[in-house]
């Protein structure tokens, strides 16, 4: 079963196949992983370059979003408002679509506010395309969060968190085996907290249940996700403008453009079942089904443009959204001998449907504030000032994909796949005339082939190089060319070679890449009549190569390392708009580091304490594809200090940001709206208890 975490498939030397049910990885190293391959192959045995987070690293982290996760991820950097309410990706210098590319367990699985990780088991990252998995895929990264399943064990942890900001968070996790048929487990949190911007706030209530059942040769896994964000969250502010000439403005951390009375509430839901099933003692069979949804309203005001005084334009921003994901996937994966070693085939089918209602604002100002002195709006007022827009978009997508992992010899091992991806788009779009376009009804239809091939071949034991070819697509099925047929499938070539090993007594893993993708086939909009629908056509060539390395797990007894480096660089060599060609994506850095170490006592009067840090550290980065301001480099440190009083007792402490260091980021991509703070210094304290 594909990226689950209660089921896997393990070798045994006379080529038969055992299910066997995995404990959560309860180690800081992960060493397995099907995110890459939907095989279980080793991590150093996969080849393309991959990022796998455990639940302890998380944990010991102090890390329940997408924004504290990234941090410690190579090449992956976030475009997004800083106060945690919201994270958007770009990875290896290519926005990360929620809706493509995040998933959990395997599954497309959107989500409009971000997810808690305290109920998650691993994170993984493939960086680089994975359209021969997935289908449609970004060229930068695919997302993969494993829920928490039941591990046969039995015992709780309830923890109470407290922080700045009128930081307060419970949280416990709790499983038991019913019997040895069947094991239940349940993760939940209560959060309410303000953030360093004034009148926002981010409160959450989650619970993800999960039961686990054993009936012979047959392994069925339920679980479930729920969360409600609500509070109020910040769009930033804009950078000064003078005589064309950008320039960053001198604001409290805490300022904040928006209404007092500005207000967000979404809930992710997921659903989840999996059954896998020994045909044979070589023949696994699986079936997955998930469901998803989305719900959020939102209200906000945001700035645009600033002068040299800091007046700044005001506008409402208003949104109802929806979105449903049903997904289906069955898999065979068939084990056999040749030349004396085990060889893998694995054939999957899935079915994806997606529908998305979406009621959203128009752009109409609501009068001028001043970045210096920003005033509380009228909600009221405020919210009547926005006329309607409506989307509604069915999408449906299938796919046959087959993979191949062959040992023609003892040392080299080969990765083969090819997938045939098929999308179908129902749209209806209607926008004011104001907005000089008209309803919108669109029918269409669009399919794809994508290779995918790997090599490694182990140089010493341990010791790997590895080579990879791989694909990315994003359909545009609902954009139309003059004749309102579709434009092509935009796609990205990826080039990756590295090597990957163990070192510390096979205590800890490492992982050094370079790659270069080739992204052709942009689809952009083309000038049309006023009250016509957009016509578009297929322009643009990017080429992003880079370097990425790093090392994770226990370097010496009590020493746990986490470091990882990215070297980036960005070439646009072709676009519908001249000025971008020579110029750097946003949230593309040259250089990005992190290091995340700790270090426990592990004898004497100071057994069990511990004390660790983070750096975090990027480059400049790019506001906007035009070049027209680069945001700041930084350097971020954190400390970690813990102490386990009894078996059953840990006290925690966290700093982030102990420097006070300002970092800036930039959520939609432009200079003249969304700059944010990120990563505020903060102190939070942990109790928790084990029984």
């Amino acid at each position: 079963m594909f990226a689950t975490p209660s089921i896997t498939v393990a070798q045994s030397s006379d080529a038969e196949l055992e299910t066997v049910v995995v404990t959560a990885q309860r180690k800081f190293l992960p060493e397995v992983s099907n995110a890459a391959s939907k095989l279980s192959l080793p991590v150093i045995d996969t080849p393309q370059a991959l990022t796998v987070l455990s639940s302890e690293f998380l944990n010991i982290a102090a890390i329940n979003d997408t924004a504290g996760v990234v941090a410690y991820t190579p090449g992956i950097e976030l475009l997004g408002i800083g106060d945690g309410t919201q994270a958007n990706l770009f990875a290896r210098g290519f926005q990360v679509n929620r809706d493509r590319s995040f998933r959990i367990n395997g599954l497309s699985a959107d989500s409009e506010s971000d997810l808690d990780y305290a109920a998650m088991d691993r994170v993984e990252f493939v960086r680089g395309p994975a359209s021969s998995l997935y289908g449609e895929s970004d060229y930068g990264a695919t997302i993969n969060r494993v829920l928490k399943a039941p591990t046969g064990n039995t015992g709780a942890t309830v923890s109470g968190e407290f922080g700045s900001y009128n930081f307060q968070r419970v949280q416990i996790d709790g499983e038991t085996a019913i019997n040895d048929v069947a094991s239940v487990r349940a993760v939940a949190a209560w959060q309410e907290s303000d953030t360093f911007i004034r009148d926002t706030s981010d409160n959450r209530k989650m619970i993800a249940p999960s039961a686990a059942f054993r009936f012979g040769d047959t392994s069925v896994l339920l679980q479930g996700y729920y969360d409600q964000r609500t509070g109020a969250s910040s769009d930033g502010f804009p950078l000064i403008r003078i005589n064309g000439v950008y320039t960053m403005p001198d604001v409290p951390r805490s300022s904040n453009n928006g209404t007092t009375a500005a207000d967000i509430d979404s809930t992710n839901t997921f659903l989840f079942a999996g059954v896998d099933h020994m045909a044979t003692d070589s023949l696994k069979l699986s079936f997955k089904g998930g469901y998803s949804r989305i719900h959020m309203e939102n209200f906000s005001t945001y700035m645009f443009g600033a002068a040299a005084n800091g007046n700044s334009t005001q506008y409402p921003s208003i949104e109802h959204k929806t979105k449903e994901d049903l997904s289906l996937d069955a898999s065979a994966e068939q084990v056999f001998q040749w030349q004396g070693r085990d060889q893998r085939v694995l054939v999957s089918a899935d079915w994806r449907r997606n529908h998305l209602l979406q009621d959203a604002f128009a752009n109409v100002p609501i009068g001028l504030d001043n970045l210096f002195d920003p005033e509380p709006l009228d909600f009221v007022n405020t919210r009547q000032a926005a006329p309607g827009e409506f989307f509604s978009t069915k999408q449906y997508f299938s796919g046959v994909t087959a993979m191949a992992y062959l040992k023609p010899t003892e040392r080299l091992s080969a990765l083969l796949g090819m997938r045939y991806s098929r999308i179908e788009s129902n749209r209806f779009d209607y926008l004011p005339t104001s907005y000089g376009r008209v309803t919108v009804i669109d029918d269409a239809k669009d399919h794809q082939w994508v290779p995918r091939a790997g090599l490694v071949y182990q140089l010493a034991k341990n010791h790997n190089v590895f080579f990879s070819y791989s694909e990315g697509i994003v359909f545009n099925a609902t954009l139309l060319r003059a004749d309102r047929t579709p434009v092509n499938p935009e796609t990205g070539v990826q080039y990756e070679v590295g090597f990957k090993g163990k070192v510390a007594n096979d205590r800890a893993q490492y992982s050094v890449s370079a790659f270069h993708i080739e992204r052709t086939d942009s689809a952009s909009a083309i000038v049309v009549q006023p009250g016509q629908p957009a016509t578009y056509i297929n322009v643009g060539e990017q080429v992003h190569s880079g370097i990425e390395a790093e090392i994770q797990g226990e370097i010496f007894p009590g020493f746990n390392l986490l470091a990882s480096y990215a070297y980036l660089d960005v070439d646009v060599k072709e676009s519908a708009r001249p000025a971008e060609v020579g110029k750097t994506p946003p949230a593309s850095p040259a250089n990005s580091y992190s290091l995340f170490a700790t270090y426990e006592v592990l004898g004497g009067p100071l057994k069990s304490l511990t004390f660790g840090g983070g750096v975090v550290g990027r480059s400049e980065r790019e506001v906007n594809t035009l070049g027209t301001y680069q945001l700041p480099s930084y350097t971020r440190f954190d400390l970690r200090l813990s102490y386990k009083a009894t078996p059953e007792l840990l006290f925690e402490l966290n700093a982030q940001n102990i420097t006070n260091e300002k970092i800036y980021t930039s959520q939609y991509g432009s200079p003249d709206l969304g700059i944010a703070y990120a990563y505020p210094s903060l102190i939070k304290g942990r109790v928790s208890y084990s029984f």
